[in-house]
């Protein structure tokens, strides 16, 4: 029983879909329909991913059909990972439920990581050669 109502939510999500990439071209909103993108990971395909619409090429738009109000946290999950995946700062989660549609707007910012250079703190543990190799270098940079 179980499994005709995820075919039919499915069935149901796929023309919700489609309704909403026709309606958007309708009022000339650039959208892309199931848009796809490849990771790759030393030059050999990884994974293909692909989110349901892309709008403006800014927005990604994730629809579900839950039977519950609440996102489950997977839901988030795939959404940060599509926003990470495409670099896009926003993503919109809809959930036609049971009763209404309810939206979670997902803004994603990752700060650039910049290693931090003061080895200092593990100078003890590090042999005499990694101490000239690392350290020394560092103090002439921070000279400059």
């Amino acid at each position: 029983m179980d499994r005709i109502r995820s075919s039919e939510r499915s069935f149901i999500r796929d023309r919700i879909r489609k309704a909403l990439f026709i309606l958007s071209r309708s009022l000339d909103v650039p959208v892309q329909l199931k848009a796809r993108e490849t990771i790759y990971h030393r030059d050999t395909l990884v994974h293909t991913v692909e989110c349901d619409l892309l709008v403006w090429d800014l927005i990604i738009l994730e629809l579900k059909m839950s039977l519950s109000f609440e996102f489950a946290p997977a839901h988030l999950v795939q959404l940060i990972g599509y926003l990470k995946c495409w670099q896009k700062g926003l993503g919109v989660l809809v959930n036609f439920g049971p009763t209404k549609a309810i939206t979670k707007r997902v803004i994603w910012n990752e700060a650039s990581l910049e290693p931090d250079k003061n080895y200092h703190s593990i100078a003890s543990r590090m042999s005499q050669n990694d101490r000239a190799a690392i350290l020394l270098p560092v103090r002439n940079t921070e000279a400059v």
